[in-house]
């Protein structure tokens, strides 16, 4: 018979009796928090729960998820529900914890992943071309399927999960924004975007994946080749080195940088799988919208895009891209003045006039018709040197078409760009919260002007008709071909 054994005598069994009494306690005390934790099916405010305790049950077809309290939540895939499952059963995932009160705001820097390497670029290939091809629609059952007018939004997304989080909380708190399909376009792949995409509970939801992305294609067109020549290569170098794209540089001698050109082809690839592919919107005739993931919508964004569309219908306008607001205007001001400057306190003003991608290249809409006028110049789009999609379009409106693009646009914006470090623009502050506090307490102070009953105004902007210079980044015929590639033009 086994007995237990002696733990001493004296101060010896004292200490033990210490140390027993702190583990039960402990124990408990962790069973307590996260019962409670785990009671909650939402996580602050919004509608929509971010990664971190506060899962209202598995995710979807992905993971099933764990807690401890403190520390960190330990989460394992479960087996895979459909061919298509992106995140490997194989790997482990953990993902830092987010308290149990956070709201978006509060999101930010906490939610983080670390994954180990668990998919060959080959498998990941396969498992993103099923999903693209079986397009599940997330939350259907609970929101029906997209009517023929019904808003979609379509953001893109690469992998900055602080704005996507504050992005959806501007979304779910939108009025009618239960009606929209959002189909959210990735060109990069991990279980940490995909919990947030799949944790998405206020409308439905189509995940879409840019198969040629660069994390998917490291070593090799369209990423970087190792037999590339290097960007800064002098042409004469560049030849004699024996590089593979020597005699290929752009306008201004530099040779093709991967993640230059990455954005451009997956903003085009994007448009022509959702209005070409997307099987539940062949028969859709209503508005695409197009943002991304360091946009954020106003409450009343739906609101003023019906509004915009029925004023084009009555007074023929002529409209192409139907723009929720320009960018921030240059007035040396600081925080909301610079809005004031732009709408004047008429929230429900408008503008029309020739559209230019330097002042309404965010947060616009347009219908199937716009579309097949691209697809025309599509030889415009994908051959001009020029890496940025909104001054490539900026070309076909000038040079491609017979009449330039139309514009409208409210004079109070109904979308900001809070987006403060990327491509173009590196700050000492990145923190997007930061940013967006300057356009949502404009919201807030003027929220009394939103939901305008009735178009009050117009004013035309000037009908420039101005030739674009390229910027370049985008003379490999490689670019130019795979571009072509995605609207179908040989």
């Amino acid at each position: 018979m086994r007995t237990m054994p002696v733990l001493g005598t004296g101060s010896q069994r004292s200490i033990w009796r210490i140390v027993l009494v702190c583990i039960v306690a402990s124990q408990l005390l962790a069973f307590v928090a996260m019962v409670a934790m785990s009671s909650r099916s939402e996580v602050g405010s919004g509608r929509y729960s971010p990664v971190g305790y506060a899962f209202s049950g598995p995710l979807v077809g992905y993971l099933d998820a764990g807690a401890t309290v403190g520390g960190q939540v330990q989460t394992v895939p479960r087996n895979a529900d459909r061919k298509s499952d992106i995140v490997s059963t194989a790997a482990t995932t953990t993902i830092a914890t987010v308290p149990a009160t956070a709201t978006f705001a509060t999101v930010r820097a906490t939610a983080t992943v670390t994954t180990a390497p668990a998919t060959t670029n080959v498998d990941a290939n396969r498992r993103i071309a099923l999903a693209n091809e079986e397009q599940v629609i997330l939350n259907e059952k609970e929101f029906g399927p997209a009517g023929p007018n019904d808003i979609v939004v379509v953001v893109q997304v690469h992998q900055r999960l602080r704005e996507l989080v504050l992005f959806l909380d501007g979304l779910s708190k939108a009025r009618d924004s239960q009606t929209i399909l959002l189909v959210v376009s990735m060109d990069y792949v991990s279980p940490e975007l995909d919990a947030v995409v799949r944790n998405i509970t206020f409308c439905k939801v189509l995940p879409i994946y840019f198969p040629m992305s660069i994390q998917l294609h490291p070593n090799e067109f369209p990423g970087t080749d190792p037999r590339d020549c290097k960007p800064s290569m002098k042409r004469r170098d560049a030849q004699k080195s024996g590089c593979q794209n020597a005699a290929h540089p752009d306008t201004y001698g530099h040779y093709r940088e991967a993640a230059i050109t990455a954005t451009k082809h997956h903003w085009w690839w994007k448009c022509a799988f959702v209005f070409d592919k997307v099987r539940v919107l062949a028969g859709h005739t209503g508005f695409k919208l197009f943002v991304e993931e360091d946009h954020f919508l106003a409450p009343d964004f739906i609101h003023v895009l019906r509004l915009m569309d029925q004023e084009n219908t009555k007074n023929g306008h002529g409209v192409d891209f139907f723009s929720l607001g320009r960018q921030r205007a240059k007035t040396g001001r600081k925080g909301q003045e610079r809005f004031v400057a732009i709408s004047n306190g008429a929230f429900d003003w408008f503008e029309y006039g020739n559209w230019k991608s330097t002042v309404y290249n965010m947060g616009f809409a347009f219908k199937r018709p716009v579309w097949d006028s691209l697809k025309e110049c599509s030889e415009a789009f994908c051959k001009l040197d020029d890496y940025n999609w909104d001054w490539t379009l900026h070309h076909i409106s000038v040079q491609c078409r017979k009449k330039p693009f139309i514009v409208i646009a409210p004079l109070a914006p109904r979308v900001y760009h809070f987006g403060m470090c990327g491509v173009h623009f590196q700050m000492k502050n990145c923190d997007p919260a930061v940013a967006l506090d300057e356009y949502t307490r404009f919201l807030d102070t003027n929220k009394a002007g939103l939901f305008p009953p009735a178009v009050a105004g117009m004013r035309g902007v000037p009908r420039t008709t101005k030739k674009v210079q390229p910027f370049g980044g985008w003379g490999d015929p490689r670019d130019v071909n795979l571009c072509m590639s995605f609207s179908n033009k040989s």
